[in-house]
């Protein structure tokens, strides 16, 4: 097998030296060095030095280079096409993004011009249910250790005489803004038309927002306080930047910084015009408190509201009527008072009473 593969691989090589053209060489030397090649290794003989394959010109070479640099710069080519595509795609992405939060805030505000009560789909709080809303996360089964903020607005069209409809459309798209932030409250409504109960148990005035800062729970510890910031709304300058700043700005914790959010009067070119503010925020722990106030705390909660709200079901006409009847009556009874007592003669003093004997006769 050895000799016929050598003898094959030898009559290649002398035909093929008989050939002047080295394109007509070439296949002939290949097809020699192939089949000694092969006999070699099968035996494992030492190639003979006639049958090595050349060393590449420096032709060859160059154009093995040339296809290498080739086939970088199309992989080259093919890498930045991918990350065009990519990054128009993440430009593309983005856009639609923030498309589709300009189209939700477009939406919501016109929701809230036409007068819808959900307010961007915030939890509506009701007298029955608004603890089991505005409750901590961990009283749920949640392993959250960290304090949980919730932010209430307060509105109701006709409780503030048809001043909250900016603050409701401002509230509304603030809500979608929050949608879209990373880390934001939990948001809900108190609408003070239809939770008349509700709002005065709190003391709340339309137009407000109050922040809950509600403590994780902790049994160990005997009580808890909540924090409570009320910041109230400018019913004309108040937009939902200045809603949303209050989160991002944290003025449920740090109240004071509310003096930033301000804007200048309707004279504010005029010299010495002051400042009117847009928001502002204050610490609330009164006795109406939710959590901690005084009647909370002793169960009073239910009969204070109703006492309010039976007050404020009477008309004013009628307190006034109550108000002049009382004056009246109490007028009446000091001139009884006075036309009743005796009356003294001109000139009498302080003289003795008739009847009485004076004390020098006695």
């Amino acid at each position: 097998m050895l000799a016929s593969n050598s003898r094959s691989a030898l009559l290649l090589l002398l035909s093929s030296s008989s050939l002047t053209s080295a394109q007509q060489q070439k296949p002939l030397l290949d097809q020699a060095r192939s089949l000694a090649a092969s006999g070699a290794s099968r035996f494992n003989i030492p190639l003979p030095s006639a049958f090595a394959p050349p060393p590449p010109s420096y032709g060859e070479r160059a154009q093995d280079a040339a296809n290498a640099a080739k086939g970088a710069a199309d992989s080259a080519r093919n890498a930045a096409d991918n990350a065009g595509k990519g990054a128009a795609d993440s430009v593309k992405g983005a856009a639609d993004a923030a498309q589709s939060v300009t189209e939700d805030v477009a939406a919501a505000a016109a929701a809230a011009a036409a007068g819808a009560t959900d307010l961007g789909g915030a939890e509506s709080l009701t007298w029955w249910g608004w603890r089991d809303v505005v409750r901590h996360s961990g009283e749920q089964g949640s392993k959250k250790k960290e304090d949980e903020i919730w932010m209430v607005y307060v509105t109701g069209n006709k409780t503030c005489k048809g001043h909250c409809t900016g603050l409701d459309k401002a509230w509304t798209e603030a809500t979608v803004l929050f949608k879209t932030a990373p880390t934001s409250p939990s948001l809900a409504t108190l609408n003070c038309d239809a939770e008349e109960l509700l709002c005065g148990s709190w003391g709340a005035a339309t137009g407000s927002i109050w922040t809950f800062q509600l403590p994780a729970p902790n049994p160990s510890a005997a009580s808890q306080q909540t924090p409570i910031v009320i910041h109230n709304l400018n019913f004309t300058a108040a937009t939902n930047a200045d809603i949303t700043r209050i989160h991002t700005r944290e003025l449920w914790k740090y109240p004071e910084r509310s003096a930033e959010l301000s804007t200048s009067s309707s004279d504010s070119e005029s010299e010495g015009a002051k400042a009117k503010p847009r928001v502002k925020s204050y610490r609330y722990e009164g006795m109406l408190h939710p959590f901690d106030g005084l009647i909370a705390k002793n169960g009073l909660v239910t009969p204070f509201a109703y006492a309010v709200w039976g007050l404020s079901k009477v008309p004013s006409w009628a307190v006034m009527v109550v108000i002049s009847l009382g004056s009246r009556f109490f007028m009446s009874r000091q001139t009884n008072r006075t036309q009743n007592q005796p009356q003294q003669q001109p000139g009498q003093g302080n003289a003795a009473p008739q009847g009485a004997v004076p004390a020098g006769k006695q």
